[in-house]
């Protein structure tokens, strides 16, 4: 099981005003002791090729997915990062939870910097073999409806340390009750996702993601992302205002 960054367009000059992040698909659990049980979806599944990129081939995610609505034609964001985290990666540990990570952000109405520059075009279909759409994807005013109501029940959700889900969508070998290889076209944002383990929340709350990472000179610049990190330093580790604004300005986020 290994560790593999396959996308990251996370270091743009806008920054999203609905960001999500979560476990796409997860393979195990992994227990405090080290050792990893497979986890069961709803389906009696297990999703094991979400253990490596050797089993589960994302290209068509990373190169031009789009975060669809309960498996449905119906588009509410766009991803922007993909990571496999093996069983030693910190957010695994932290998280107890082996598999496919991702990041992106729910179109928001106010903001059509949203989807542009983004979101590619709008597929002819979500399932099979997808070609890489042209054009710029343009959502309905449907679709951001729906992207404005998983904003809403996520943020609401906050306080209770619960979330909506995602859900990997793509083409899937089975095998018994196994899932061995995959082919991850997008991914779909849902109330109740098939695998209970898969929770996306605002990125504000993947502590993990940030807790564990170094700030680069231009994190350090964004006022925004300087204010998350303190925010998550204070309610994680118990520090004052001011010395979490001293480790940020040292430029790590873990002391």
């Amino acid at each position: 099981m290994q560790n593999a960054v396959l996308m990251d367009l996370r270091k743009s000059r806008w920054t999203p005003t609905r960001p999500l992040g979560g476990w796409l698909a997860t393979s195990h659990e992994l227990l405090p002791d080290g050792s990893m049980v497979p986890v069961v979806d709803r389906a009696q599944q297990v999703f094991t090729a979400a253990a490596s990129s050797a089993t589960c081939n994302a290209d068509p995610y990373t190169g031009w997915g789009l975060w669809n609505h309960e498996h449905q034609p119906v588009f509410v964001g766009v991803p922007t990062y993909l990571e496999f985290c093996g069983p030693k990666h910190p957010l695994a540990i932290e998280h107890g939870k082996v598999g496919l990570w991702t990041e992106g952000h729910l179109f928001d109405p106010a903001d059509p910097r949203s989807w542009e520059g983004f979101a590619p075009g709008r597929p002819a279909s979500i399932w099979g073999a997808i070609p890489r759409p042209e054009g710029r994807l343009v959502p309905t005013a449907a679709e951001l409806a729906q992207a404005d109501t998983y904003w809403r029940v996520a943020t609401a959700l906050e306080p209770t340390g619960r979330g909506i889900g995602f859900s990997a969508h793509g083409v899937t070998a089975v095998v018994g009750r196994e899932l061995p290889r995959a082919v991850l076209t997008q991914a779909a944002v849902c109330m109740t996702p098939m695998n209970p383990h898969a929770m996306a929340q605002p990125l504000a709350l993947s502590a993990g993601v940030h807790m564990h990472t170094p700030l680069t000179a231009s994190d350090r610049a964004d006022s925004r992302r300087r204010a998350e990190v303190v925010r998550l330093l204070c309610a994680t580790k118990g520090y004052s205002p001011q010395m979490a604004e001293a480790v940020v300005a040292l430029g790590w986020s873990q002391a």
